[in-house]
């Protein structure tokens, strides 16, 4: 089937290099929807936007804690449940404020640092929130209850509105791995509340270290 409208052949298979694989379908199977009257086109989209929610969170927990590109059997353990790679998330970077505040720093960093990036802070509770949605979007009763246009309508809106973080998401520079001490001291500084932002700007600079840094992003 071909949406030429999204540009997207929906027969392809998936493609592991772009990151934004899964939303471009979802975003395909919406075009198709006709307001929610589709509601087989919604239950695909609901599926696409569960594949790409949890492809970012690994990418995440990937990004954030170093783990190697490939898959090991303990990843697989993890990654075997969204909830499991969820709270693996936050036990490791901390919960949404800690999140919040290192990514705050991170923008100030390639500030400092005359980087050009779009970094923006992944909300991760709103994300497992978000694949709880799509999921119960494909419980069996769907079908049953697709006629009712209060629900088409709300199952559109839904999708829609998760689409468009996502694509927000997927545009974004991903999840920053900072690989000087020094640098990450200060970010700890930081996102423990002991410096505030200006403190952390000028200890960056005092550094002396910014040209030299390497920064992944994930």
């Amino acid at each position: 089937m071909l949406n030429k409208r999204a540009n997207v052949n929906l027969s392809l298979t998936f493609n592991p290099a772009d990151r934004g694989d899964h939303i471009k379908r979802a975003s395909a199977w919406l075009e198709v929807a006709n307001g929610g009257v589709n509601m087989a086109a919604i239950t695909y989209a609901a599926l696409e936007l569960r594949f790409g929610i949890e492809r970012l969170a690994v990418e995440y927990l990937h990004a954030f804690s170093g783990r190697p590109a490939s898959i090991n059997d303990e990843d697989w353990k993890v990654m075997r449940s969204h909830s499991n790679v969820v709270n693996e998330i936050f036990r490791l970077a901390g919960k949404q404020p800690e999140i919040d505040r290192a990514f705050d720093f991170m923008r100030a960093f390639l500030e400092v640092g005359g980087i050009d990036l779009e970094l923006i802070t992944p909300n991760v509770g709103q994300l497992k929130r978000h694949w709880q949605e799509c999921s119960e979007a494909l419980h069996f009763a769907a079908p049953m209850i697709s006629e009712v246009p209060v629900v088409q309508a709300a199952a559109m809106k839904s999708m829609m509105e998760i689409a468009e973080e996502m694509k927000t998401l997927v545009r974004s520079a991903g999840w920053p791995n900072l690989a000087h001490p020094q640098i990450i001291a200060i970010r700890d500084q930081f996102v423990s509340g002991a410096i505030t932002l200006q403190n952390a700007r000028a200890a960056l600079v005092a550094t002396g270290l910014l040209s030299g840094l390497r920064v992944e992003l994930g």
